[in-house]
């Protein structure tokens, strides 16, 4: 997975948005880190996206909608 570097540029604004889910993706710089899923690009996201089960899918949308259980 791949970071978008616009929003990596900007990342203290981005941070700001952030939803706390961390995954393992490539920097601009070709670094390996674990970085929230507000950086990834467009292509990375859909990827992950589509690798998740339904479950995760449920958990994922209540976190971003702050239903947390």
């Amino acid at each position: 997975m791949k970071i978008d570097p616009h929003r990596w540029k900007d990342k203290e604004l981005w941070e700001l948005d952030s939803p706390g889910i961390y995954v393992r993706a490539q920097t601009p710089e070709g670094e390996w880190k674990s970085v929230d899923i507000i950086f990834l690009d467009e292509e990375s996201l859909e990827e992950w996206l589509k690798k998740l089960e339904k479950e995760e899918l449920i958990r994922l949308v209540k976190i971003l909608l702050q239903h947390e259980d």
